[in-house]
């Protein structure tokens, strides 16, 4: 594994690093979520019980942000309780995740979170008053807070002990999750319909 070890680098250089090295993950992740119309009421259920399903693993991985995970959580429950769908059954193996760094998994939570802004104004344009009410977890207003925290960590983590393949294998671990849930949920959103 390659350590990062050179006092000198900026956290630039961790940034970059990150990004290059997860790009094509975020990538696949974003395009799996892009099959979704969330303007749509089934299509935004199937969105919601992906991101609960990931969620909860997420959680179980990183028991440093419980809060961060559990107010996300919470608020897809409202979600789904308010658009009368149920909420995934779900039990996360923490053994699954136990030798990812957590604040990888984290970077990936609250970079996730960062576009829901946007996302939320999709709903705007749909058809269903449910949906143009809003979403609690999409207009939760954590999401650029709970960034500059994670970013401030890895500012502050000691780069001659911070392990980037090790992170980088988390974050993609993490990615994973969301695109594994979603493929959980488009298959039984077929036996839904």
């Amino acid at each position: 594994m390659q350590a990062f070890s050179h006092f000198g680098q900026t956290w630039a250089v961790v940034r970059d690093y990150l990004r290059e090295h997860t790009a094509a993950d975020h990538d696949r992740t974003e395009k799996a979520f892009d099959q979704l119309d969330i303007s749509q009421g089934a299509d935004f259920i199937t969105f919601l019980r992906a991101h609960y399903r990931a969620i909860t693993n997420l959680a179980a991985w990183d028991p440093a942000g419980q809060d961060l995970y559990e107010r996300a959580l919470g608020a897809i429950e409202h979600d789904l309780e308010q658009l009368k769908a149920k909420v995934p059954r779900i039990t996360a193996d923490a053994s699954d995740g136990k030798e990812l760094p957590s604040l990888a998994v984290r970077y990936v939570f609250c970079g996730s979170r960062l576009g829901a802004a946007v996302l939320n104004q999709r709903l705007q344009r749909s058809d269903d008053p449910r949906l143009r009410d809003g979403s609690r977890y999409l207009s939760e207003g954590v999401a650029l807070t709970a960034w500059k925290s994670v970013i401030d960590e890895l500012k502050n983590e000691p780069k001659n002990s911070m392990n980037l393949t090790a992170f980088e294998f988390g974050a993609r671990q993490a990615f994973g999750a969301f695109r594994d849930s979603l493929a959980i949920e488009m298959e039984s959103s077929h036996g839904r319909q």
